[in-house]
C-alpha cells in the first residue's frame, strides 16, 4: 500500500468511529414504542394522559440519511409524521415534526431513561407555544 493512502484511511476510520455512539443509540429508538405516559406541563398546570394512549414508531437509520422518520399516533387524533436523530453526548433525541398534527412534539428532549424495553425522555415542545411534556415509551 502506498503511503499516501494511510492519512486517507485514518481519516476514513476516525469518521466513522466518531459517528459510532449517535449512530447505535439511533437504531436502538427503531420499532414501535407504546406510549405509556405523557405530561405536558403549561403554565404551571400538568396535564397527564396514561397508558395505553398510542404509539410513536422509529424507522431504522439507513447507513449515510442523518436523520430517520417515523410517526406518532394518539388516540382520537391524527397521525403525526416525524424525523428523528438521537445523540449519545449529550443523550438527547431531537424530534421535527414533518406533518401538521393537532399536537407536535417539535423539539430537543432529553433522554432520562433507556433500555432496550423502555424510553422516557423530556424537554420542551415548540408548537406555536412551549409547553414542556415528559414522554414514557415501553417497546412493543
Amino acid at each position: 500500500m502506498k503511503k499516501h493512502s494511510y492519512p486517507f484511511i485514518f481519516c476514513f476510520l476516525l469518521f466513522f468511529t466518531a459517528c459510532d455512539k449517535d449512530q447505535s443509540l439511533t437504531n436502538q429508538f427503531d420499532g414501535e414504542w407504546e406510549i405509556q405516559q405523557i405530561v405536558f406541563t403549561s403554565n404551571g398546570q400538568d396535564s397527564i394522559a396514561s397508558a395505553p394512549i398510542g404509539v410513536f414508531y422509529f424507522e431504522k437509520r439507513k447507513l449515510g440519511n442523518g436523520n430517520c422518520s417515523g410517526y406518532y399516533e394518539l388516540e382520537g387524533y391524527d397521525r403525526g409524521s416525524i424525523g428523528y436523530n438521537a445523540q449519545a453526548s449529550p443523550k438527547e433525541v431531537h424530534i421535527s415534526t414533518l406533518s401538521e398534527a393537532e399536537i407536535i412534539f417539535r423539539g430537543t428532549y432529553q433522554i432520562n431513561n433507556f433500555s432496550s424495553s423502555r424510553i422516557t425522555f423530556s424537554g420542551t415542545a415548540e408548537a406555536g407555544k412551549e409547553y414542556d411534556v415528559v414522554i414514557d415509551l415501553k417497546k412493543k
